[in-house]
């Protein structure tokens, strides 16, 4: 939510997020987090977190291999502007630091649904080395993506990545 509400301000473009921490723009992935929790083993309090965000930030597609070419994009393709990555970096930091104040309350949980791509869409997801179809219906306090199988089964997924299954039209 940090880097969207950072590139909304600082680009004026709207990413939406796969989850867990993927950002689109369109179906083109402009930008990979990863974080790290550091905690305390004694009271399991979270200590302190590593976040790596990772921007594709001006670029050509053409320059990209051939099989990424329709798979990741750049936040500015071939634009002219004035935007450096540095004011996307201060920008991403405040946004950041506003919401840590957010972490113990999760009021920044509707914002992430709001700007969900993968909520009511039909999922893959890999579990014990099985594949399995859904459909994503929610994100819980935590962060974990309820979705509900095609048996009907419903379940939490914490970790993992997931496939999007976009219906073919006809």
């Amino acid at each position: 939510v940090a880097v969207c509400l950072a590139i909304e301000r600082i680009a004026g473009k709207q990413p939406r997020i796969k989850w867990v921490n993927d950002l689109y723009l369109g179906d083109q992935k402009i930008c990979g987090i990863l974080t790290e929790a550091v905690t305390n083993f004694e009271t399991g309090a979270i200590e302190s977190v590593v976040v790596g965000i990772g921007v594709n930030f001006r670029g050509n597609a053409s320059l990209l291999p051939e099989e990424l070419r329709t798979k990741a994009g750049f936040l500015l393709p071939d634009e002219t502007v004035s935007i450096t990555r540095n004011q996307l970096a201060a920008e991403i930091m405040n946004q950041l630091c506003s919401l840590c104040d957010t972490m113990e309350t999760r009021s920044f949980l509707p914002e992430y649904r709001r700007r969900s791509m993968t909520l009511g869409e039909k999922i893959r997801f890999l579990r014990n080395n099985q594949w399995f179809e859904a459909t994503a219906i929610d994100i819980d306090q935590n962060g974990g993506l309820i979705v509900t199988r095609t048996d009907g089964t419903r379940e939490t997924l914490n970790s993992g990545e997931i496939s999007i299954r976009r219906l073919e039209t006809s």
